[in-house]
């Protein structure tokens, strides 16, 4: 798993609603160091390995919503600890 798809589940992991609710893409859009579209493709990426759905929303079809599926939420709990400790070394603490 590459950066960014961590730092992606990391976010809907816990800066998201609850598991079972869903964020809205363009709300991750401003806090990932990444266009539009290429976060677009890195959640097609995640989607495709199980991790994330997508869906659109009801009232707004432009809108377009991510969740973390129960395989997501799962793998992000056990990389989190050795993400922290690859930072922790890579930052000398």
């Amino acid at each position: 798993m590459g950066a960014s798809d961590f730092e992606v589940l990391h976010l809907l992991a816990t800066a998201t609603p609850p598991s079972g609710e869903q964020c809205r893409v363009q709300n991750l859009v401003g806090r990932l160091h990444l266009s539009q579209s290429a976060l677009s493709r890195l959640i097609a990426r995640l989607e495709k390995n199980g991790l994330v759905e997508r869906s659109t929303c009801p009232t707004d079809r432009r809108g377009v919503y991510v969740q973390l599926t129960t395989r997501g939420r799962e793998l992000h709990a056990e990389t989190l600890p050795v993400q922290r400790a690859a930072l922790a070394r890579a930052l000398g603490d």
